[in-house]
């Protein structure tokens, strides 16, 4: 016996998934989201040394060592534990204050964290290389440790 169902394409589901906010494919993007949102928020954490994190709308934001790579915004966990990165594996909905405004973003652990880890890891050493502290700490975030607590911040709108 057949059993009823709906048959949709790949376009089709493409687009019904868009319209619910998920996306298809493997490697997220800073533009995946919330386009001009996106590239503000790109441009300003470019020309900013220290934005700011939170996660959910309850926490406090903090300062956050922020990196831009291929249109893509990145950060690190320097000691791991109990702190920003473990509450975002538990709930990926967060924001960035950045020039004044607040993004909403998602915090996710890229799925190709292997393949761009040494381009990171340079993104970090040219970004904040003004000071031997700046210089100390971009280090210490390209250690293993720290590399295996990537995350990615993917902006899906403004506040």
């Amino acid at each position: 016996m057949k059993k009823p169902g709906l048959k949709f394409t790949t376009t089709t589901m493409a687009f019904l998934m868009g319209a619910i906010g998920l996306t298809l494919g493997t490697q997220t993007s800073i533009e995946a989201r919330d386009a001009k949102a996106a590239r503000r928020a790109l441009a300003c954490i470019q020309r900013t040394q220290m934005p700011r994190i939170r996660q959910g709308t309850k926490h406090r934001f903090i300062n956050m060592w922020i990196v831009p790579m291929n249109k893509r915004l990145f950060a690190r966990s320097y000691t791991g534990g109990r702190g920003w990165y473990t509450a975002f594996l538990k709930n990926k909905r967060g924001a960035i204050l950045c020039g004044g405004v607040v993004y909403k973003v998602h915090g996710v652990i890229p799925r190709d964290k292997k393949a761009i880890g040494r381009k990171l890891n340079a993104a970090y050493l040219k970004k904040y290389n003004n000071d031997s502290t700046e210089r100390y700490y971009a280090k210490r975030l390209n250690t293993t440790g720290a590399m295996s607590r990537t995350l990615e911040f993917i902006v899906v709108g403004k506040r």
